[in-house]
């Protein structure tokens, strides 16, 4: 678990710093508004989808889990998760926006040996 986690945190490093890269401070303005559909907000939602599936996506491909997300959890869910942490979490916007979605998802959903 904690070489995927630092696998994917160097992996949104390296695409962030080869192209303009979005800090929580700049997610949380897009996302002040939500749930409430505006343009705004829908950038918001779109930027926690992406970099969701890509966490998502690159476990898959790498054949380790992130996370281990229950049956059930909904867009929505992890949308409004990813505001409520934003929001909780002054001290931590100035790091790059998908390795914040990231920690949040792996602390949310951790996976437990059986």
């Amino acid at each position: 678990m904690p070489r995927l986690s630092v696998f994917l945190y160097a992996a949104f490093l390296s695409v962030s710093a080869a192209h303009a890269e979005m800090t929580g401070n700049q997610l949380k303005e897009y996302c002040q508004f939500y749930p409430a559909q505006t343009q705004a907000t829908a950038a918001c939602i779109g930027y926690i989808t992406g970099s969701l599936d890509t966490i998502r996506g690159m476990s898959k491909m790498l054949k380790l889990k992130a996370a281990c997300e229950p049956p059930g959890v909904t867009g929505e869910q992890l949308a409004s998760m990813t505001v409520k942490y934003l929001n909780d979490n002054p001290s931590n916007l100035h790091f790059v926006a998908s390795s914040l979605i990231l920690n949040l998802y792996t602390k949310s959903f951790p996976c437990t040996a059986k």
